[in-house]
């Protein structure tokens, strides 16, 4: 199982009043912002966690914080921010160490070293030292589940197509992260977790690896139980 290194940066925040985000108004800031291309609405289901708008709020490096309405981009792993102004949809990609609270859930972005690129994940549990991260993904796939490349604007048809979620959780201890599967033994074989203390846990209570409750119970079982 192919493991992820990353630096995780944890900043020091200064809480700061929200504000109503005007897009044009944080061109500058650290943040890579630039207007949303068309959705493509042949293809079936969607690429979001959530369809609609919801008040989102950023929190920047500096302790700086944002409020607007967002949506989360599973495909290109970046927010869609509407315009409070004149209602333009834009794309909003966050940078090492910035913030979201979307959905009532906490999301954090960092540089992934072996990827050479910024993710977003959802903090499920915060290293202590065991954290647990779940990376949201969907692809594009036909009706034989191979995956196809996101469809140009141009392109009429696509009801062969759909969106597929293809999310997966992460375990984090320390600066090594390894994406987690169904399997106990790659996750024992990978060292990222001391094999006495997981099988006194799991001794004690079954976990699914491939159910986000169970693993979430786990890890906080693990670091309850150092």
């Amino acid at each position: 199982m192919k493991k992820l290194l990353f630096l995780i940066f944890v900043p020091s925040l200064v809480w700061a009043q929200n504000i109503s985000i005007d897009p044009r108004s944080i061109t500058n800031a650290n943040i890579e912002l630039k207007r949303a291309v068309m959705a493509n609405r042949n293809i079936k289901g969607s690429p979001y966690l959530d369809d609609e708008f919801s008040t989102t709020t950023l929190e920047f490096k500096e302790g700086k914080q944002f409020e607007g309405a967002m949506r989360y981009n599973m495909y290109k792993d970046l927010f869609e921010l509407k315009s409070a102004i004149d209602d333009v949809i834009y794309e909003l990609k966050l940078t090492d160490g910035m913030k979201a609270t979307h959905l009532g859930r906490n999301f954090s972005a960092h540089y992934l070293r072996s990827e050479n690129k910024v993710a977003t994940f959802e903090v499920l549990v915060d290293p202590s030292p065991y954290g647990l991260y779940l990376f949201h993904r969907k692809t594009v796939q036909n009706n034989e589940n191979q995956g196809i490349a996101f469809p140009s604007s141009n392109q009429a048809n696509n009801q062969d197509a759909s969106w597929k979620d293809e999310s997966f959780m992460v375990l984090i201890n320390g600066n090594e992260v390894f994406q987690l599967s169904k399997s106990q033994k790659k996750l024992l074989d990978s060292g990222i977790v001391d094999k006495e203390l997981y099988m006194r846990v799991t001794k004690k209570n079954k976990y699914k690896l491939t159910k986000t409750e169970d693993v979430t119970s786990l890890v906080l079982e693990l670091n309850k139980n150092l």
